[in-house]
């Protein structure tokens, strides 16, 4: 299993499950290359440098999208059977014990906090990836 979507999305790349794109437009574009990937079950994407943003405002997609990236994804191995994968998802399911919640004052979550004026939903980029979105 990975510490941060970070590490997940450099172990994709080193397993070759990830296509970088730079430059993709918001407006449509990252949504037609998405769904073409997603089709042909093609690799995960990550887009970068996208029209309008700064280099480093990501948008990743198909991260799971196909059987060998989840097992990737949930540690599982991949050379285990498909009928052994449900059997181990069915027992981890079983033996599943929520943890209480803890309420915290500091940690990496409150590491990018925006207030007040400082607040804008456009700083980052949403694809728009339908007509009508």
């Amino acid at each position: 299993m990975f510490d941060d979507f970070r590490s997940f999305i450099e172990e994709l790349g080193k397993k070759g499950e990830l296509e970088k794109v730079d430059g993709a437009d918001w407006d449509l574009e990252i949504g037609t290359i998405t769904e073409l990937f997603a089709e042909r079950r093609g690799r995960a994407l990550l887009f970068d440098g996208v029209k309008g943003y700064p280099k480093g405002y990501r948008v990743a997609s198909n991260v799971v999208m196909t059987p060998r990236r989840q097992r990737i994804a949930f540690g599982i191995p991949e050379e285990m059977p498909e009928v052994e994968v449900i059997r181990d998802w069915k027992d981890k399911f079983n033996r599943y014990k929520p943890i209480p919640p803890k309420e915290v004052k500091t940690g990496p979550v409150m590491e990018n906090v925006l207030k007040e004026e400082k607040i804008n939903i456009l700083k980052f980029p949403t694809p728009k990836l339908h007509e009508k979105d």
